[in-house]
């Protein structure tokens, strides 16, 4: 039987998903990287999985495009001196699947993905997808990689859609409770502006804001976006317009998940990432130490609710959640990212058998059962 092997890129998001088997073999991609090909006028890059999302971003920033989903490319300390930079890899992004602030206004990682090739466990080179955005035949294989954590395959290149950069944005400022941040929010996306990024939390946000303070950020036209800022502040009067390098160190701190709500040691309680369906005004967890993002259908949350309780509640209402970072009290659950039923177990054993015969790349790390 082969050893298991751990795929792994800056290792920034070790925290994320079921922790790895002991009895493995780690396969570092980091030295992987670098831009296959860019064409600016397709909006199409193809990068290798061990290339740092900040190195891809400053060749996109160059010709003014993005990724556009902000995924988190958390932090790491550079050997010389000390300092730590953004380190997460193309890889690590498109195994977690995670995205940021921009998400509702740009899509999600896995619709960015047009194609990837991968190494299976039997030494195959498999290609799926394409570099063009107009490429649909079969089934998109690719994007069953994205959130897959590593456990169908080493992923080498990967296929990417672009965007351009927004030619003009402002952010404001709102303090608001969480039930006014809700009605003001639902009030905003039905006049609808062109709204990128909005957040809200009941913790402070330090050296930014205090609690309770609703940020939304504004993205397009430098018209449009002019309109609907002076229309907000008509409608708000307590509002206020945020300057704007302060406005952008503050999304890429909530970004990177620089605020200690996220950095903080977690003992007696969970971080959960609970997503809802758009305009669900969920108030379950309304007392709890949370983030609100994307116009409420993201939310961090803080709480020593038994994990089993917490699947099934956001289940039933139409939604998804995961245990972000485990605390030391929760340690020992076995499946941290979801509680599938045995309909799903089935189709992810068959998904697994097929992508990876031998069952060797991350076990446990998405399920226990794979």
């Amino acid at each position: 039987m082969q050893k298991p092997i751990y795929l792994v890129g800056n290792n920034t998001k070790f925290f994320f998903g079921n922790p790895p088997n002991n009895k493995h073999e780690i396969l570092n991609t980091s030295n992987y990287k670098g831009i296959v090909n860019y064409d600016p006028s397709e909006l199409v890059v193809v990068v290798r999985s061990g290339t740092s999302i900040k190195e891809l971003e400053k060749v996109l920033n160059l010709k003014n495009q993005t990724l556009g989903f902000d995924p988190p490319r958390f932090d790491i300390k550079e050997k010389n001196n000390h300092k730590f930079v953004p380190g997460g890899t193309v890889g690590g992004m498109i195994a977690t699947g995670l995205a940021g602030p921009k998400r509702i206004f740009n899509g999600s990682c896995r619709e960015a993905v047009l194609g990837l090739s991968v190494l299976n466990s039997n030494g195959e080179l498999l290609k799926f997808g394409g570099n063009v955005i107009k490429n649909v035949a079969g089934y998109d294989i690719s994007r069953l990689h994205v959130g897959a954590m590593g456990s169908l395959g080493l992923i080498l290149d990967v296929s990417l859609r672009v965007k351009p950069l927004p030619s003009h944005e402002e952010t404001l400022a709102l303090p608001a409770s969480y039930l006014e941040m809700m009605t003001i929010l639902e009030s905003l996306f039905s006049d609808h502006l062109p709204i990128s990024s909005t957040s809200w939390s009941n913790n402070e946000a330090a050296d930014f804001f205090n609690k309770e303070m609703l940020v939304i950020r504004l993205s397009g036209a430098v018209k449009s976006v002019e309109k609907a800022k002076n229309y907000f502040l008509n409608c708000q009067k307590k509002a206020f317009v945020v300057e704007k390098d302060k406005a952008n160190s503050y999304w890429n701190f909530l970004r990177d998940q620089r605020f200690s709500f996220f950095t903080d040691k977690f003992y007696e309680s969970n971080l959960w990432r609970v997503s809802l369906p758009f305009g669900n005004n969920f108030t379950l967890f309304d007392r709890q130490n949370q983030w609100v993002e994307w116009g409420g259908a993201l939310r961090w949350i803080k709480t020593d609710e038994d994990p089993k309780w917490v699947f099934a509640l956001i289940k039933r209402y139409g939604g998804n959640a995961m245990i972000y970072k485990v605390g030391e009290k929760f340690s020992q659950i076995q499946d941290r990212l979801a509680m599938p039923d045995w309909i799903e177990k089935d189709l992810h054993m068959k998904i697994k058998k097929k992508m990876d015969p031998k069952f060797i790349f991350n076990p446990g790390r998405l399920y226990s059962f794979l």
